[in-house]
């Protein structure tokens, strides 16, 4: 399956990439990563916006948070990491991106 990368450029997605990315957010808590992830590859679709994963992903983490309260901080991380992605290092130079000033 292949996603659209915040650039435009298109690559290859595996469940592996997946679990790695989400394994590295869910340090410190207790949450099944591989369920998760597998739970999460059911909802993509070829050609998926990267940001729609990290939607996606955050909705389906906070929804087991009747399973463990973890997941509820993990949805969390996934939440402040596509923000990270979508901004600058500094206001300054978002604004000027996002809104041409």
């Amino acid at each position: 399956m292949y996603v659209v990368k915040r650039n435009g450029t298109r690559e290859l997605l595996s469940a592996g990439a997946l679990e790695k990315y989400l394994g590295e957010l869910a340090k410190g808590l207790d949450v099944n990563v591989p369920r998760l992830a597998s739970k999460i590859m059911q909802g993509l679709h070829d050609g998926v916006k990267t940001t729609e994963i990290d939607t996606l992903a955050a909705e389906t983490a906070a929804y087991q948070t009747t399973d463990h309260p973890d997941y509820s901080s993990l949805a969390a991380r996934i939440t402040v990491a596509s923000l990270h992605k979508s901004t600058f290092g500094s206001l300054y130079e978002t604004a000027k991106t996002l809104y041409g000033l």
